[in-house]
């Protein structure tokens, strides 16, 4: 993420990871949720993530937020969410990564300061925050973590995020590699957000 206030910079690493979205923002159109509407989708389609995902920071609602991103269990995949920052490219992983319940921890703690309401005394409020994703293509993946994976895939998406407070803003327009995972529920099989790697442009 490129940064255009360092003041600001630092008060937001207390807050949050930031981003989970991707793409250049000139790489397609935004994913926009309908107007006057807070419905967020079932997660029966790969690219209900994404739209969930806009709608989760349009709403500040980390309980949604919450539900896209892979959980650990015993089944097909041994793993759990995991968020890569500042990669170069998309074949490496970055050296700063969180798991899925700190991203949750952090992500809350952002939407909680933008509600007007920080959860802790020393976290700024934000005056303004805005987020969007761009629509992008998906290719199918047949590994992950070094296992085969069927019905997987990598989306790579755009993203544009601005973050106030008071006079103080930072900015980012970088784009973000999704890979996204079938999981079985009951006769039903949903998806989820197994890693994100954020890309340097």
């Amino acid at each position: 993420m490129r940064t255009v206030n360092h003041k600001a910079y630092a008060c937001i690493v207390l807050l949050a990871t930031v981003l989970l979205a991707a793409g250049c923002g000139d790489e397609g159109s935004p994913v926009t949720p309908e107007e006057d509407t807070a419905v967020f989708k079932t997660l029966t389609i790969p690219e209900n993530l994404i739209y969930n995902l806009v709608l989760s920071y349009d709403e500040l609602n980390i309980e949604e937020y919450a539900k896209l991103l892979l959980n650990t269990y015993d089944g097909d995949y041994g793993q759990e969410y995991c968020w890569y920052n500042q990669t170069e490219d998309a074949g490496n992983l970055g050296e700063v990564s969180y798991r899925r319940d700190e991203e949750i921890e952090r992500t809350g703690n952002m939407f909680q300061a933008a509600k007007g309401t920080p959860v802790k005394p020393e976290h700024p409020i934000i005056d303004e925050l805005e987020f969007v994703i761009y629509n992008e293509t998906r290719t199918a993946v047949d590994s992950l973590w070094g296992e085969p994976c069927e019905d997987c895939w990598m989306t790579e998406r755009g993203y544009f995020i601005k973050i106030r407070i008071g006079d103080d803003s930072i900015y980012g327009d970088d784009k973000v590699f999704f890979y996204v995972v079938p999981v079985q529920e009951g006769d039903v099989t949903t998806y989820r957000i197994a890693l994100a790697i954020d890309v340097r442009e």
